[in-house]
């Protein structure tokens, strides 16, 4: 795979570039704690390797032509309740 060379630590930051997703939905997506993508983010840690295959992972689905799913993209996007969306309903699903 072409991502061996690249450290856990710059795969995550790729990843969080190109999705926009916040350091709680990488790690829901990966699997992981939100403490332990915030010290691979800040290089504060090397990480094992089943976090390794899990960022390995995500990276080439990402940047292989594969698409995040909607629901792992909105998690960090999420209006305040009761809100109005720009259709002018208020996500609440009732009448």
């Amino acid at each position: 795979m072409k991502n061996m060379m690249k450290t856990c630590h710059e795969m995550l930051v790729e990843i969080k570039a190109a999705t926009g997703l916040g350091e709680i939905a990488l790690a829901k997506r990966l699997d992981i704690s939100q403490p332990t993508v915030n010290r691979i983010l800040n290089k504060q840690v090397d990480c094992k390797g089943t976090t390794l295959m899990a960022i390995l992972r995500l990276h080439e689905e990402i940047f292989s032509g594969g698409s995040v799913d909607s629901q792992a993209a909105s998690d960090d996007a999420q209006p305040p309740t009761g809100e109005r969306d720009s259709s002018g309903e208020d996500g609440q699903g009732g009448q």
